[in-house]
């Protein structure tokens, strides 16, 4: 990582009000461009708001003798116009390069993106040193004395990112270090950090904020800006940002983690792209660039199923999975999943993946069954770790990730004692990460679940490559191992390293039912996970949030909070997983509408939801999908008060949702019930301290035609219940689909009075008149058949 001493330090007066005991700030670096010429001025970033002041780059590294080394500009710079191939078309734009003799040269490339307000960032690094340079670090962009300034408040800025972290707030918060963070996690567990961070002011000093890959800064009008890679996968790329009373620090850089540089040769990082658009528009450039330049899997679609991790956790037993299995080949067609997944504690032990006494037949028996229940047999590995037990550390100490003093680079603790991770770009690593993936291939197994994927920044045997490319040489490793009809889910978090290779990713921390203990792992911050990575699912991959849960309601997560993960799971359109023991629901008083929770969030949906708000808004407060069909639009979102102490009225506005002036039916899934006709610019929906409402928004168009305005069937509210809807001016009919909940109620807006003209596979009646002109109907039938049903009005 780059040095403190060497940060950049920008200026921004009216930001940020003094808290607590003032710090020294980082020095100021030297080095710094303004543009001058009218052809500089054109490609300098610039947006509504914000001003970016002079900046530059830096590349640095260490020599062979392990002397520190770096370059920043100085003097004249050569400058050309340059013309750069992108993932968006061709950039127009500029390149400086810079000499040092006996050192290197320097070159630093900025481009106007085509048909968005957006740049391309590139530094490059040539070594005339006359011998082998390693570099860390290639940095496009360092903010200087006047560098990234805001006008207005520094609390309505908010500092996000697509992707998951604890440093997320406004610019006016000093938030905790990331040491601190570390610590509080690792003491829940009454447990030491298993690989400490390093005591550094960029780890300990709160006022330090690091983004991986992606960086956006926004105000609720919309105003802003997103950073994020550009161009063919070759590095990380890592955001740091300093904020203080007065001063807004940025510093973007392509970590190359000591890869080695011939004399005469160039070094390329991962390059940048600065998005001054609107957020929503900001994501869908820059993930749609890199689903393109790295490649992604979205063509097989979320899977729905159960895994072992959350009933037993590591007691997991043949005779207990089975006993699940039965109940689930008991249930369909009722609840059909299309995964049935072992995780952790069937294995001898990490590093040797055979079956342990628990399943004394092996894991052949797990499979059929699995089979038997109308599921995908699903395994769970970790192919990195290895325990200390089977002695491979001290017998081949160069397989694993070290250090240059040779102790070991990365270590946990989960299995007891201590495991080491091995390292993949070792070709005897690798050789035995294939055939341990292989194996559970041949057993049977078609759904992969890859954990523990910890690679260090700058240990490896192949010193050549960055830890993104070793870390996209693993998963690439798996995929050919595994084959193409393997469904591949990386617990790996939003990376990059997996893009291309994996169907689905964990996109955030363990979804434990608890609201807000043990950090990170507590469903706020799974929350959080899900609204911050949203816009990633399905354009890279299937994005999975862990498990969703049957009902909760203890004193560490109430009814109402659960209420609201069962919505976020619900809407995101990703994978939907639990660990529910179904065979015990006949013996719970409860057990009926546990299974109808499940129902209603089952298949997954068919859009892929979306945080309204993700922009400014950390907790999400509107979250969901907008569904279009030929027979009609709506959204179904989730609307909620994160606030634990206050009620909230929580409005919203059409101009938000898209939707054109008319009438708009609002109706609540929970309840059942229309909560009223929208006819103005906007409405408020009053809530409790951390509740939640999921609403269907149908416009009503002026044709008079009837129309389904309501379902309680699933919570997507026409997403995926019915296969099509046929209206005339007096009737209505239904073509069911099998999925969702076998009994509920639709809301129909009619011109008359409803009557059941014909029904199959179904019993259906007509309720009672809810609101003016809207009628309740309600439904049961079986999942096992088609179903239909036809309604005239009288």
């Amino acid at each position: 990582m780059p040095s403190a001493q060497a940060s950049p330090n920008p200026a921004s007066p009216r930001l940020i009000p003094v808290r607590g005991k003032k710090q020294p700030a980082p020095r100021r670096p030297a080095g710094l461009v303004s543009p001058h010429t009218e052809q500089e001025q054109c490609v300098w970033p610039r947006g509504r708001a914000w001003k970016l002041g002079p900046m530059g780059p830096r590349a640095f590294g260490f020599r062979e003798d392990g002397a520190h080394w770096e370059m920043m500009p100085r003097g004249r710079a050569r400058v050309l116009a340059r013309s750069f191939g992108t993932a968006w078309g061709r950039a127009e734009g500029c390149s400086w390069t810079w000499r040092f003799p006996g050192l290197g040269l320097l070159e630093w490339r900025i481009g106007c993106l085509p048909g968005v307000r957006g740049w391309m960032f590139d530094t490059l690094f040539c070594n005339l040193s006359g011998g082998e340079l390693r570099v860390e670090g290639l940095t496009h962009l360092r903010t200087g004395p006047r560098g990234l300034a805001f006008q207005g408040e520094a609390s309505a800025w908010h500092v996000g990112m697509i992707g998951h972290g604890p440093k997320l707030g406004s610019l006016a918060e000093t938030l905790p270090s990331r040491k601190a963070v570390e610590q509080a996690m690792w003491a829940s567990y009454n447990r030491p950090a298993p690989n400490p961070l390093p005591e550094t002011p960029r780890t300990t000093d709160g006022r330090w904020r690091e983004m991986m890959d992606f960086l956006a800064i926004y105000r609720q009008d919309g105003a802003g800006m997103m950073l994020g890679p550009a161009g063919p996968p070759r590095s990380d790329l890592v955001h740091e940002l300093f904020v203080e009373p007065g001063a807004v620090l940025l510093e973007s850089t392509a970590e190359m983690n000591g890869c080695p540089l011939a004399p005469g040769a160039w070094c390329q990082g991962q390059a940048m792209a600065w998005v001054a658009e609107p957020y929503e528009t900001a994501a869908s450039v820059l993930l749609d660039g890199a689903a393109r330049t790295h490649g992604s899997r979205v063509h097989r679609g979320p899977r729905s199923g159960w895994c072992s991790w959350y009933d037993r956790n590591k007691g997991i037993d043949l005779a207990h999975s089975s006993q699940v299995a039965g109940a689930l080949e008991g249930l369909r067609p009722r609840l059909k999943l299309d995964v049935f997944q072992l995780d952790d504690g069937f294995q001898r032990q990490v590093g040797d993946w055979r079956a342990n006494e628990k399943f004394p037949g092996g894991l052949a028996e797990f499979v059929s069954a699995s089979r038997r229940a109308g599921c995908e047999p699903g395994i769970w590995m970790a192919p990195l770790a290895v325990h200390e037990s089977l002695g491979w550390h001290l017998e081949h100490p160069e397989w694993f990730q070290r250090r240059a003093d040779g102790s070991f680079a990365t270590r946990a603790g989960n299995w007891g004692g201590a495991s080491y991770f091995l390292d993949p770009t070792h070709p005897e690593s690798a050789a035995r990460i294939a055939a341990m993936v292989r194996a559970a291939r041949a057993e049977g197994f078609t759904y992969f679940k890859i954990d523990f994927n910890d690679l260090a920044r700058d240990c490896r045997y192949h010193s050549g490559v960055t830890r993104l490319a070793a870390y996209r040489g693993l998963y690439s490793l798996y995929r050919r191992e595994l084959g193409e009809e393997v469904y591949l889910l990386a617990c790996s978090g939003f990376t990059r390293g997996v893009l291309g290779y994996a169907d689905a990713a964990r996109i955030g921390p363990d979804s434990v039912a608890k609201w807000r203990r043990i950090p990170p792992f507590n469903l706020k911050e799974a929350i959080r996970a899900t609204g911050m990575t949203a816009a990633a699912n399905r354009r890279w991959f299937a994005n999975d949030p862990d498990v969703a849960y049957l009902k909760v309601d203890h004193p560490e997560c109430r009814l109402h909070q659960w209420r609201v993960w069962h919505g976020f799971v619900g809407l995101l359109g990703g994978l939907v997983m639990t660990s529910a023991r179904f065979f015990d629901l006949p013996e719970l008083a409860d057990g009926p509408e546990r299974l109808r929770n499940f129902q209603v969030i089952v298949p997954p949906v068919r859009e892929a939801g979306r945080s309204y708000r993700a922009g400014y808004d950390l907790e999400h407060s509107l979250f969901g999908i907008e569904v279009d069909r030929p027979w009609g639009r709506h959204h179904a979102v989730q609307v909620w008060n994160p606030d634990p102490a206050r009620k909230q009225r929580v409005r919203l506005d059409r101009s938000e949702l898209g939707l054109a002036p008319g009438p708009v039916v609002v109706w609540s899934f929970w309840e059942g019930a229309v909560l009223g006709v929208w006819r103005g610019a906007g409405f408020a929906v009053e809530q409790e301290p951390e509740h939640a409402a999921v609403l269907r928004l149908t416009p009503l168009p002026p044709d008079g035609l009837p129309r389904i305005v309501g379902s309680t069937l699933h919570i997507g509210m026409g997403s995926v219940e019915w296969d099509a809807v046929h209206t005339t001016n007096g009737r209505l009919g239904i073509a069911f689909s099998q999925a969702g909940a076998e009994e509920g109620v639709l809301a129909v807006s009619a011109p008359g009075v409803p009557r059941v003209r014909a029904c199959r596979g179904l019993e259906a009646r007509v309720g009672r008149e809810c609101k003016e002109g809207i009628w309740l109907i309600h439904v049961r039938r079986s999942l096992d058949q088609p179903a239909a049903l036809e309604l005239e009005f009288e």
